[in-house]
C-alpha cells in the first residue's frame, strides 16, 4: 500500500491567512489567547525576520517588532481549514484520514497510473491544497509514518521509492517524531540524534528504560504505523 501525507506547516498561520488574505506579506503573529499574555503559536516570515518567534508572549512579540499584527487562533477558522485540507485529499481518493492540525493522509495505491508517476501525483495534490489557500508539503511512502516524515522533512514534495523507507528515514532528525520534553532530553544525553540511531536501539531495553512512550517512539522510528488508515466517513 502507498500513502500520501499532506502537512501544512505553521497551520494556525495558514488558517488565518486563508481567512484574511490581505495579511499576506505582513508581519503577523498568531497567538493562542487574546491579551498580552497570549502565547505565539506561529509567525509569518516577515515577523520572523523581525525577531518574533513561537513561544513568546504577545507583549514580548510586540516589544520586539513595532507594527506587528496579532491574531488569535480561532477554533472555527482552524476547523474550516482542516476540513478544506481533507476535501483536497478526498478529491483524489475516497480513503482519507483526518490527522488534525494541518495533517491528512490518503490512500494513494494505484493513483500514480492516472498521473504518470507518484511525483506528479504529489505535485497535483499540493496544487489542489494551495488552491484552497493551504500551502502543503506532500510526502509519499509505504507507511503513514514514512509519508508523514517525508512531508515534514522534505520541505515540499518528497517521494520515498518502495522498499527504500529505511534509507530515507535513517538520517532524519529524531525531533520530527515529537518526543516529550523529558524523553527528548534523555535521548539527547544518550547521543541519539537521528531516527536511524533510535531505531537501532533494542526495543525491549528501550521499553524498560523509557516506558511506553519510548517503545512507541522506537516503533515510529522503524516506520511501524500505530494503527491502519482510518478513513473519515
Amino acid at each position: 500500500m502507498r500513502f500520501l501525507c499532506l502537512h501544512v506547516p505553521a497551520f494556525p498561520l495558514a488558517a488565518v491567512l486563508r481567512a484574511e488574505p490581505d495579511l499576506y506579506g505582513v508581519a503577523l503573529a498568531v497567538v493562542d489567547a487574546p491579551g498580552p499574555r497570549g502565547r505565539v503559536l506561529a509567525v509569518s516570515p516577515e515577523a520572523e525576520r523581525g525577531g518574533v518567534a513561537a513561544g513568546l508572549t504577545a507583549a514580548q512579540a510586540q516589544a520586539r517588532l513595532s507594527g506587528l499584527e496579532l491574531r488569535t487562533a480561532c477554533a472555527e477558522r482552524l476547523r474550516a481549514a482542516q476540513a478544506a485540507l481533507c476535501d483536497a485529499a478526498e478529491s483524489f481518493s475516497p480513503r482519507v484520514e483526518d490527522g488534525g492540525d494541518g495533517l491528512a493522509w490518503l490512500d494513494g495505491s494505484g493513483l500514480e497510473a492516472l498521473f504518470g508517476s507518484e511525483t506528479k501525483l504529489a505535485h497535483a495534490v499540493a496544487r489542489r491544497a494551495e488552491a484552497l489557500g493551504l500551502p502543503a508539503y506532500v510526502g509519499v511512502g509505504g507507511s503513514k509514518v514514512a509519508a508523514c516524515l517525508a512531508a515534514r522533512d522534505g520541505g515540499g514534495i518528497a517521494v520515498i521509492p518502495p522498499g527504500e523507507e529505511w534509507s530515507f528515514l535513517a538520517p532524519v532528525p529524531v525531533d520530527l517524531l515529537a518526543p516529550g520534553r523529558d524523553l527528548a532530553d534523555t535521548l539527547r544525553r544518550w547521543g541519539i540524534r537521528t531516527i536511524g540511531e533510535l531505531a537501532a536501539l533494542p526495543a525491549a531495553a528501550v521499553a524498560t528504560r523509557l516506558g511506553p512512550e519510548g517503545r512507541r517512539l522506537v516503533a515510529l522510528a522503524r516506520g511501524d504505523d500505530p494503527h491502519p488508515l482510518q478513513p473519515r466517513p
